[in-house]
């Protein structure tokens, strides 16, 4: 909470919203397999779209 800035009620509204991407373990939250494709998924788009493809690409 800290370290975000967030209150309780903030940090939890946004771990639920997070769902299968990430679990707790040992009072940490690290991302689950879903959560690392997630990440590399958006992290590619991210590239992609500073590249200048994804404004140019026909979704």
């Amino acid at each position: 909470m800290n370290e975000l800035g967030l209150d309780s009620p903030s940090l939890a509204f946004h771990i639920r919203k997070l769902g299968n991407l990430i679990t707790k373990v040992n009072d940490e939250y690290i991302l689950t397999e879903e959560g690392k494709k997630a990440y590399k998924i958006i992290t590619e788009v991210e590239g992609r779209k500073e590249e200048g493809i994804i404004e140019n690409s026909p979704l």
